[in-house]
């Protein structure tokens, strides 16, 4: 639909305003940092367990090993047994805390010691170290411990919302608790790695291999299933409060060492798309969103392309993810989200400028139901001005300038309002729109805004209708002692140019063009012919009605025109015996009046007035005298009009 005054380009001035604002927005948003807390949540959702070519074991202190094994902490001598029987492995870390001498004595110390230094010579060991704030140490193993082993940190850094999603390689002097392990299983790969990373997480609590304690010490684990793995020694039991939240939910410490460990072997580290490639996605994603939208009216309709769309970013998304790239999801989402219900409510706003606009334009010159459809569908109607093929009538009172002299303006304002209000519901209810009131005049047309493929047979029956609605009229305004009328209408149809005409400030919906200015030539040429309608051929052609009877009259040559065009009265279908004898002659009459045969005519037209009284008949007969007289110069048979 083209919106009045230059609405359209408003329109998309104030789309497109919506749109960089959006982008605008989410992009600032999302360069600093906004909502990264919601991002993260979303990330933390498209976690699954994968699948890992690392063999990784973890060595549970769970429940049952407690139970067997007896109190925490145990004896040193425990875990040196358990050391010696992870022996072959590529290599062994223990995330428990050798910060405190054992409560079994110094020969308990003594025992773990010699099993870290005799498997400690083969295969590399780590063993946990706890900082503090400011790069002090709060736990570190005892030196005899130490001598023989690694030391790296087990901290491991939450969120603000206390999920534990990322770590780092380094902190205060330390190497982290995963990297010594990482670094020793693939023999120095990392040199490449972050500094800090994203955890990988492979699947929730159990996603690893895990060994009970207490079978590894018994002897019931093969030692080919622990050969060449890297074994994890840590606490999963619920009473040693070792948990961490992640995006699996709670999960032990050494289980998240585990995913860590995981992530830098496999080198698969989550990296965030390119700030350049995010921007790009997510003006694209707005854009499309918003194309989207302006297509369509409602939500219903275009719910199904909006759902469509989300699926695709978001599939796309996850796909990103499962390759290790974080895509913008809350971003890129929260933004189309924004360009909906912004949009939609704009939309609303214009749409419902549009209404009252089309409300307050036409609910006085068409019907209510058609008022309804331009509102439901308005892109049936074009405000900006287009070329159509339309039907014009105008419609006028005989000499009423001297029947308004006679009257009080009292009674004048009474019987052209009860006119003028009878006429009009007649042309609404034939379909028509009432351009214009000019006085006692009328000026309306069919075609527009609605198409109308009977627009001039509803223009000629509504004619008839008036003729009949006036006569009835007549009777009543006679009983009070009112005047009668008698109107005088003309038809044309052609194409013409309809739209919003006028200023910035005051315009009207009206047509213009040479159809329009003939059809007002028509009405005034029922003075010259005494008739009360009266319509053009290209009316008259497209008319096929068979309650309606078009009369040939004359070619006229209107002033400011060089074209002749035939002239047609309008009566209803129905003819009496008499009209039918008086339209024989009559046609009989103008054929030799058009042959230039003065004698033939005058004799076809003074039968018609033997008949009965006809205007067309007189008018043609007065000519004919004239021209029997006086014979014109050169003759084509066409009346030429100087005057309008």
């Amino acid at each position: 639909m083209t919106i009045p005054t230059g609405n359209a380009r408003k329109k998309l001035l104030s789309l497109f305003f919506i749109y960089a604002l959006v982008v605008g927005i989410t992009l600032s948003a999302y360069a600093f940092g906004f909502f990264d807390s919601w991002q993260e949540k979303i990330y933390d959702r498209l976690y699954t367990r994968e699948e890992t070519e690392q063999s990784i074991i973890i060595i549970s202190i769970d429940d049952e090993s407690l139970n067997e094994i007896g109190q925490w902490p145990w004896q040193r001598d425990v875990f040196g047994d358990a050391v010696r029987n992870v022996r072959n492995a590529k290599a062994i870390g223990i995330d428990v805390s050798f910060s405190e001498p054992s409560r079994a004595g110094a020969a308990d110390d003594r025992l773990f010691a010699e099993a870290l230094r005799d498997v400690g010579s083969t295969t590399p060991i780590v063993l946990p170290v706890q900082l503090a704030v400011r790069g002090k140490v709060s736990a570190e193993p005892l030196p005899q411990f130490a001598a023989y082993v690694q030391t790296g940190f087990v901290n491991i850094p939450v969120d603000l919302d206390s999920v534990a999603r990322r770590t780092v390689f380094f902190r205060d002097g330390y190497s982290s608790f995963p990297a010594l392990l990482a670094e020793a299983a693939s023999s120095g790969l990392l040199q490449t790695a972050p500094a800090e990373f994203r955890i990988r997480y492979h699947g929730p609590q159990g996603t690893f291999l895990t060994i009970p304690f207490i079978d590894l010490v018994e002897g019931r684990v093969p030692p080919s299933v622990l050969d060449g793995s890297v074994v994890l020694i840590g606490a999963t039991a619920s009473d040693l409060h070792d948990v961490v939240e992640t995006p699996f939910g709670l999960m032990p410490g050494v289980e998240v060492h585990a995913n860590a460990l995981v992530t830098m072997l496999d080198a698969s580290y989550p990296q965030p798309m390119p700030p350049w490639a995010a921007s790009v996605l997510i003006a694209f994603a707005d854009l499309v969103a918003l194309v989207a939208i302006t297509r369509a009216r409602r939500l219903i309709t275009i719910l199904p392309t909006l759902v469509s769309l989300a699926l695709f970013f978001n599939l796309f998304g996850f796909a990103l993810f499962s390759y290790g790239i974080l895509y913008p999801a809350f971003y890129l989402n929260g933004s189309i989200l924004a360009i909906i219900i912004i949009s939609f409510a704009f939309q609303y706003l214009a749409e419902s400028h549009e209404k009252r606009f089309i409300r307050s334009s036409f609910q006085y010159y068409l019907t209510p139901e058609v008022v309804s459809e331009l509102i439901e569908h308005p892109e049936k109607l074009s405000l900006g001005g287009e070329r159509r093929e339309m039907t014009i009538l105008f419609s006028d009172i005989r000499d009423f300038t001297a029947i308004s002299e006679r009257l009080s303006p009292h009674e004048l304002t009474r019987i052209m309002n009860e006119y003028l209000t009878a006429m009009t519901d007649i042309i609404m209810e034939h379909r028509g729109m009432v351009d214009k009131y000019i006085g006692d005049a009328i000026m309306a047309f069919w075609g527009a805004p609605l198409d109308n493929p009977e627009q001039a047979a509803d223009a000629c029956r509504a004619a008839l209708h008036m003729s009949q609605r006036l006569t009835e009229l007549n009777i009543q305004w006679k009983a009070v002692g009112s005047p009668e009328l008698a109107m005088r209408i003309g038809i044309a149809t052609g194409s013409v140019i309809v739209g919003n005409m006028g200023s910035s400030r005051r315009f009207n919906y009206t047509v213009m063009g040479d159809e329009v200015n003939f059809a007002s030539r028509l009405e005034g040429l029922n003075k010259v012919y005494g008739t009360e309608c009266l319509v053009s051929e290209a009316t008259k052609s497209v008319s096929s009605s068979p309650e309606l009877f078009f009369r040939e009259l004359d070619r006229v040559r209107v002033k400011g025109k060089q074209e002749a065009r035939a002239i047609f009265e309008l009566h209803a279908g129905t003819l009496s015996d008499s009209m039918k004898r008086q339209f024989h002659h009559f046609d009989a009459g103008r054929e030799s009046y058009a042959r230039g045969d003065w004698s033939d005519a005058i004799a076809h037209f003074t039968k018609v007035l033997e008949t009965g009284d006809d205007g067309p008949a007189r008018a043609l007969l007065k000519r004919s005298e004239e021209f029997n007289v006086h014979p014109p110069k050169e003759w084509d048979g066409v009346q030429v009009f100087k005057d309008k």
